[in-house]
């Protein structure tokens, strides 16, 4: 049932991520008699962007403190901050690569990569055209689809190389939409 102020942020096989409107990051464990309330935490600030590891017991979170923000990476475990990176302006989109080594996140009108564990160092950026609004790996493929564009307004599609940053494609999509889907295998893919 919907309350005001929370919303869920990630999920995966196992855990529900859930943020309230006094900045707390909420887990529960997915059991089989339902949910449990795991732990909580207060991060310090309004939670943004949220995406879980699904083998590992690690969350990215985009975090915005009145005029800083921040991109966190947290062990579930035990709660604990490993590591957190201040950035220039609110993160739309974040998620681990499917190796689970980097973390990704959308900042304006780029895809900046990182590594996931100590020394947590700077590996890429992807400058796209206009403003990252969502995107998704490929995973077989070395390839990241992003959606981009200015809210209200056309977006586009975007498909980038990895490996090189290099634009594979771009397509119009002559509608408004502000999220998509790729199915299992990327052959399709779903807009809103």
């Amino acid at each position: 049932e919907p309350i005001d102020g929370i919303n869920v942020q990630a999920i995966n096989s196992t855990r529900i991520l859930f943020s309230t409107i006094t900045e707390d990051l909420v887990i529960y464990e997915i059991t089989e008699d339902g949910l449990e309330l795991q732990s909580s935490v207060d991060l310090g600030g309004e939670i943004g962007c949220t995406a879980v590891h699904n083998t590992t017991s690690r969350a990215i979170v985009g975090l915005t403190d009145e005029d800083d923000h921040f991109v966190t990476l947290l062990n579930l475990d035990d709660l604990s901050i490993l590591h957190s990176w201040s950035v220039d302006g609110p993160i739309t989109d974040c998620t681990f690569r499917h190796n689970g080594a980097e973390v990704l996140w959308s900042l304006n009108d780029a895809i900046v990569q990182r590594q996931a564990s100590d020394p947590y160092s700077f590996l890429s950026i992807i400058q796209t055209e206009s403003a990252v609004i969502q995107f998704e790996e490929v995973h077989l493929d070395d390839e990241i689809i992003a959606l981009t564009g200015t809210l209200g307004e056309q977006q586009l599609l975007e498909s980038w190389n990895t490996i090189n940053q290099q634009l594979n494609w771009r397509m119009q999509l002559g509608m408004q939409t502000h999220v998509f889907s790729l199915s299992t295998d990327a052959s399709e893919i779903a807009f809103a």
